[in-house]
């Protein structure tokens, strides 16, 4: 899954149209979700040579965990986060991947991806906002057309 995502922005993983990993669940059973998720940490231990020090038990509690807390993430969000995760860039592991620091990363992800969406939406409103000076002069061109209905109409009464 992480070839997916290979070159891809960290924006474009966001704005996927991607299955989540509700959908996921919603097609397949939570069960399917949480393999889903699984996989992701089996190849993230796996890459950190920490296969030997995580068990099946934990890998499942983790998918559990991953799955509660970032349910609505799509599937390329979720290979990004771990990638990133394998890189360091949400804390070291110290050769212990474990659910408290899996789920602590994830929600540093979640909050930059609220982030990212309240920035966009703002922006977005701000693009449909009406400026001050937009209204001024449509209300003035409207007074002027309604001038001028208003003198042609009294011309042509007083005629």
């Amino acid at each position: 899954m992480f070839a997916e995502i290979k070159g891809k922005s960290l924006i474009d993983v966001r704005e996927s149209t991607a299955f989540t990993l509700a959908t996921a669940r919603k097609e397949s059973g939570i069960q399917h979700a949480e393999k889903l998720i699984a996989e992701f940490i089996i190849e993230t231990a796996n890459a950190l040579n920490m296969m030997s020090a995580v068990s099946e038990s934990s890998i499942q509690a983790m998918a559990e965990d991953v799955y509660s807390i970032g349910y609505f993430l799509n599937v390329e969000e979720l290979a990004y986060f771990f990638k990133q995760l394998r890189r360091g860039n949400y804390g070291e592991l110290y050769n212990n991947l474990n659910s408290i620091k899996l789920c602590s990363a994830l929600n540093k992800f979640i909050l930059e991806r609220l982030s990212y969406f309240e920035d966009k939406s703002a922006q977005s409103h701000q693009a449909d906002k009406e400026t001050p000076t937009e209204r001024t002069n449509s209300m003035s061109e409207l007074r002027n057309a309604i001038n001028v209905s208003v003198k042609r109409y009294g011309n042509e009464k007083g005629s």
